[in-house]
């Protein structure tokens, strides 16, 4: 019980909480009777120099009386002189008490004075009565000034006697003080060490508890929390083992890497709850599936992998990928609710595919999306039959990845009202920032991840990280629109238009700030769903814009029915095909796109263009590039990008 006890937080934090509070303690303890000695110190100072000058008083006063007692005997010119030089002494005395006695002091130092006046006049009349020779009248003057002098004697023992018992009761107390400190002091040592002796079991407890924990961090560094199974960092150690075990020219390594089919949907309709289970279930049948040598692994989200360290070729590797997907393909009941699960498997082959781990990884990858994409179920690389460039089957097996790595990001290029120049608006570009080949643009990926099948989730993560640019914006002054380019595919999503509505309410941006861009290809597409979707958007305040014209910049008629707010047109297709016309004409924003020179704004200004967009107006920069053009006004066509 008490070593439960000890591990747990709170009595640790209390323990830490009270010994410090116990250290405080004690150095305010030893404040305190630094600053009470000090004070002591000083006020029985003050108190020993008022005694003294008490002292020296009486001091005076006898050397005065002396003085006198001498010159009634002498009685000639030779005892005058030491009684007048004994006439002003004293008054140094009071004036230093008078300064520096307490204001309830006062009256006592007030008594002696006048006392004391009154005895230094008489002994100035002594010494007058000698002058002219009456020594009768010395006499009687000298006796009265002794019994002067015995009553201020009597008043000074009596101040001395009363400072000297007030410093002792200043001592006593003093002296009460300090063992009255010195008891506390000794209880504060006392808790301080019993608490210490805690803090060191508490210590003691948690090192042990941090030792078992060790082994565990260790296991859950290396496995997914959900599943169970290894995570990608210790499949990447086990891959690499294997190539390694295997060499050039020895037993064949596979890697197949399995993506669930319609996951997302389960998600979406039946709650992430049931997303989880499906994902366990789908770990479970994949561990059962599999050699004992073999490694399950999730990669991540519906992602997951299997290491084949010794397999006999591709024969072999393809045939446990069909009975893994068989598997898989088995429905699964869910909380009383039954799933049909499908996957895409792609194979991938050492030393038959490749020359390292990264290839067997990124040639896995791309044998994936190809049985995701043609709906094969499976799939083994195979060089030869691939329709893109080695280049591009390596960037497409880093894509994905990109993306969580957060490797995709967004220059802004501004967008200028065509009749006052001023910015409107800004055009969202993607860029892929590639740790091997620096900065690519879209065009050197967008198409491959569109083959994949990754432009729907590229499109949510960009569509993302714009509208989170916008309320850093808006946050910092800039209420600036922001355009969008997305994938057609998001329009066969219904749940897309939620998402794109929940995220803006989210950051508390009005829909119209987001304008959506889409090609061609969309507007013409069949499926049923996706005018609905557009309309959605539409119908809550979300622009849409109609990009990717036919030949000189024709306007389709069918246009004309579609939900759409915005045209982009090349300035160069607009003056044949009048398309600023038409689109004025159906009340729809015409964007002038390819503003590369000052010639092209002026035609389409001219022309009359409501925007421009365009290397020459600016060219497309980092967020913090942008809004420092816009604080300092450059975004115009003199001060833009030449």
């Amino acid at each position: 019980m008490l070593a439960r006890a000890l591990r747990t937080r709170a009595v640790a934090r209390l323990a830490v909480a009270a010994l410090s509070l116990g250290l405080f303690a004690l150095a305010g303890l030893a404040l305190w009777s630094t600053d009470r000695t000090a004070r002591d110190t000083a006020r029985l100072g003050e108190l020993n120099e008022i005694a003294n000058q008490w002292g020296a008083l009486f001091e005076t006063l006898n050397v005065q009386d002396a003085s006198v007692d001498d010159y009634v005997r002498a009685g000639d010119e030779v005892g005058r002189r030491p009684l007048e030089s004994a006439i002003g002494l004293g008054s140094r005395e009071l004036d230093w008490l008078r300064a520096h006695s307490e204001p309830d002091r006062r009256v006592e130092v007030t008594l002696v004075a006048e006392a004391h006046e009154s005895y230094t006049t008489m002994l100035a009349q002594l010494v007058a009565l000698g002058q002219r020779g009456d020594q009768a009248g010395v006499l009687r003057r000298a006796k009265a000034a002794s019994l002067m002098a015995d009553t201020l004697r009597k008043q000074l023992s009596a101040n001395i006697a009363s400072r000297r018992l007030e410093i002792a009761a200043y001592l006593q107390d003093a002296k009460r003080f300090n063992n009255r400190l010195k008891v506390a002091a000794g209880g504060v040592f006392s808790v301080d060490v019993v608490l210490l002796l805690l803090c060191a079991a508490v210590l003691l407890s948690h090192q042990r508890r941090v030792e078992r924990q060790a082994a565990e961090s260790g296991h859950r560094a290396q496995h997914d929390a959900l599943t169970g199974l290894a995570n990608r960092a210790l499949l990447s150690e086990r891959v690499d083992d294997a190539v390694r075990a295997a060499g050039p020219s020895g037993a064949a390594v596979a890697l197949l890497l399995v993506d669930l089919d319609r996951f997302k949907e389960v998600n979406d309709t039946l709650g992430h709850h049931v997303g989880d289970l499906l994902l366990q279930c789908v770990a479970a049948r994949l561990a059962g599936a599999v050699r004992e040598r073999d490694t399950v692994a999730r990669l991540g989200g519906d992602e997951f992998a299997v290491l084949l360290p010794t397999v006999g070729g591709v024969a072999e590797a393809e045939r446990l990928a069909k009975r893994l997907l068989h598997t898989l393909q088995q429905p699964v009941e869910l909380d009383g609710i039954t799933v049909d699960v499908g996957g895409s498997i792609g194979v991938g082959l050492y030393p038959d595919h490749c020359a390292d781990t990264r290839q067997l990884f990124q040639h896995a990858d791309l044998a994936m999306y190809t049985a995701k994409r043609a709906r094969l179920g499976t799939a083994v690389y195979c060089p030869d039959g691939n329709d893109i460039g080695a280049q591009q089957r390596t960037l497409l097996g880093e894509l994905r990845r990109a993306i969580d790595r957060g490797e995709i990001l967004l220059h802004y290029q501004p967008q200028l009202d065509a009749r006052t120049g001023i910015a409107c608006g800004v055009a969202a570009l993607v860029r892929w920032q590639h740790p091997d080949h620096g900065l690519l643009l879209p065009e050197e990926f967008l198409p491959l991840a569109e083959q994949s099948g990754l432009g729907e989730r590229l499109t949510r993560y960009v569509v993302t990280a714009a509208v989170n640019q916008c309320h850093r914006w808006r946050s910092d002054g800039w209420s600036l629109p922001m355009t969008v380019s997305a994938a057609a595919g998001c329009l066969r999503d219904p749940a897309f238009a939620g998402f794109v509505l929940d995220l803006l309410a989210d950051r508390g941006l009005p829909p119209g700030t987001l304008t959506l861009e889409f090609g061609e290809a969309v507007f013409l597409s069949d499926a049923p769903g996706v005018l609905n979707v557009l309309a959605v958007l539409r119908d809550r305040g979300v622009r849409i814009c109609f990009a990717g014209f036919g030949a000189a910049g024709a306007i389709p008629a069918f246009l004309r029915t579609l939900p759409v707010d915005e045209l982009k047109v090349p300035v160069t297709e607009a003056a044949s095909g009048s398309a600023v016309e038409v689109g004025h004409r159906l009340g729809l924003r015409v964007v002038a796109v390819g503003v590369d020179e000052e010639d092209t704004w002026a035609e389409a200004r001219a022309a009359g263009y409501d925007v421009g967009q365009g290397h020459w107006l600016g060219i497309p920069v980092p967020p913090h590039d942008l809004a420092e053009r816009l604080a300092a006004g450059a975004l115009t066509p003199v001060d833009g990008a030449h």
